[in-house]
C-alpha cells in the first residue's frame, strides 16, 4: 500500500497532464515550479561556489548536466519490519531511467492485511545524488521531504479513480480496504516538471494512531526535457 499511494499520486499527476479536468494544469505546474524555485534556492545556499550567480532554476538545469553519469537502475525495497500490515510484493516502472516529458509505464502488487483509514500520518524523504552524495530535497510547503499528518488529504481531491484503476477494484484514496491489489500494467503521458536529470532516492513511512502501517523505498533516474 505504501508503494500504491506512491503510485495513485503518480497516476493522479499523469491523469492531470492529459488534460482530463481534474485540476487546471496551468495552475498546478505554475505552484510546481515556484516551490522548485524555492527549493532551489535552498540548494544554492549548501551547493558548491560554483553554482553561485545562478538563478534558482539555473542551479537545477546546471545540475542536470553537471553532475549525471549513469542513469537507470530502478530499484524498490520494504524498509519497515517483518510484522508491517501492509507489503510490497511488486513494483514495476519503465522506461528506465523515466524520461519526462514522456510515456511511463508501471505496475505494482500489493497486500494489506489492514484496512487503512485517515489520518495516515506520512513522512516523506526525497533525495538527489549530486557527485557520490544525497542531498535532502527540504520541505517546502508541501513539497519535498516533508511530513504530512494526513496523507489520506492529499488524496481527498481525486473526485473519479482512473479507469484501470477502477477495472481492477483498486481505490485511489482512503479508504483502503484490507485486501490483495494488483496492477499489472498502465500505462500514461507525463508532461515536463520542473526537476533536473539525475537520480533519486525516495522514501515513505507510514503510521496510523500510533500503530507502523509500513514502509517503502524506491531509487529511480529521471531524464528530464528540462528548460
Amino acid at each position: 500500500m505504501r508503494a500504491f499511494l506512491f503510485v495513485v499520486v503518480v497516476v493522479y499527476l499523469g491523469t492531470i497532464s492529459e488534460g482530463s479536468g481534474l485540476l487546471n494544469v496551468v495552475r498546478f505546474e505554475k505552484k510546481l515550479e515556484k516551490e522548485a524555485n524555492k527549493v532551489a534556492h535552498l540548494f544554492n545556499i549548501f551547493s558548491p561556489r560554483k553554482d553561485e550567480g545562478l538563478k534558482p532554476v539555473e542551479i537545477l538545469k546546471h545540475w542536470s548536466t553537471s553532475h549525471v553519469n549513469n542513469l537507470g537502475n530502478f530499484a524498490w525495497k520494504n524498509c519497515g519490519k517483518a510484522s508491517d500490515p501492509i507489503k510490497l510484493m511488486n513494483f514495476s516502472v519503465s522506461p528506465d531511467p523515466v524520461v519526462l516529458p514522456g510515456t511511463l509505464s508501471i505496475g505494482f502488487a500489493v497486500v494489506s492485511n489492514k484496512t487503512v483509514v485517515s489520518p495516515l500520518s506520512a513522512d516523506v524523504v526525497i533525495q538527489k545524488k549530486v557527485g557520490s552524495s544525497y542531498i535532502t530535497v527540504p520541505c517546502v510547503g508541501t513539497f519535498g521531504s516533508c511530513h504530512y499528518q494526513d496523507f489520506c488529504q492529499l488524496l481527498a481531491p481525486i473526485p473519479q479513480c482512473p479507469p484501470e484503476f477502477m477495472q481492477k477494484g483498486i481505490p485511489c484514496k482512503c479508504p483502503f480496504k484490507q485486501g490483495n491489489y494488483t496492477l499489472p500494467n498502465i500505462t500514461f503521458d507525463l508532461d515536463a516538471v520542473p526537476l533536473p536529470s539525475g537520480e533519486y532516492h525516495g522514501k515513505i513511512d507510514l503510521s496510523y494512531d500510533g500503530t507502523h502501517m509500513g514502509c517503502f523505498e524506491i531509487y529511480a533516474s529521471i531524464e528530464a526535457g528540462f528548460v
